[in-house]
C-alpha cells in the first residue's frame, strides 16, 4: 500500500489516524465499538470494553484546542515542542521513542504470533494503521532534500 491519499490523517508518530478504529469518523455505532475491541484483542492481545472506547480526533488537533485523548503522549508533546507536523519532519528522526512506539505493529510479527496469515481486510483495519515507522518513511521519501 504505497503512499498516502490526501484524506489520510497521519498522526505525529506516523499512525494513520483516519484508518484507526477509534478515530471519530470510524467509531459511530455499538457494532463499530465491538469490532475494534475484538480486533485489538485478536491482533494485539488487549481488550477494551467497547462501551468505554472514546472517539478520537487524532493528535493533529492544534494544541490550543486541548486535544483530550493524546495531551500526555510523549511523542506528540515532543513534536509540538519541536514544531514539526510529524516525526518524519524532525531532525532527530528516527528516535528510539518512535521506533518502540510501532515496533510490534507489523504484519509479520502479528502473523508469527498468531501462527497463521491474517486476511488482507483485517490487516488493513487492525495492523496497517499503526505501522508508524512505515508511514513516516513514506513521508520522508516524499520530502524535498
Amino acid at each position: 500500500m504505497g503512499g498516502h491519499k490526501m484524506k489520510d490523517l497521519i498522526g505525529k508518530c506516523g499512525f494513520n489516524c483516519s484508518r484507526c478504529g477509534s478515530y471519530k469518523e470510524n467509531l459511530k455505532t455499538n457494532e463499530d465499538r465491538q469490532r475494534i475491541s475484538d480486533g485489538w484483542h485478536k491482533y494485539f492481545g488487549f481488550r477494551m470494553d467497547p462501551q468505554t472506547l472514546l472517539r478520537c480526533d487524532g493528535c493533529q488537533v492544534p494544541q490550543e484546542e486541548k486535544p483530550m485523548r493524546y495531551i500526555n503522549c510523549r511523542i506528540r508533546r515532543c513534536a509540538v515542542y519541536n514544531g514539526v507536523k510529524t516525526c518524519a519532519n524532525c531532525p532527530a528522526y528516527a528516535c528510539e521513542e518512535v521506533k518502540v512506539n510501532s515496533s510490534g505493529h507489523t504484519r509479520e510479527k502479528v502473523e508469527a504470533r498468531l501462527g497463521n496469515p491474517m486476511p488482507e481486510e483485517e490487516y488493513l483495519a487492525f495492523v496497517e494503521p499503526y505501522q508508524g515507522v512505515k508511514h513516516l518513511e513514506e513521508i520522508r521519501a516524499s520530502l524535498e532534500p
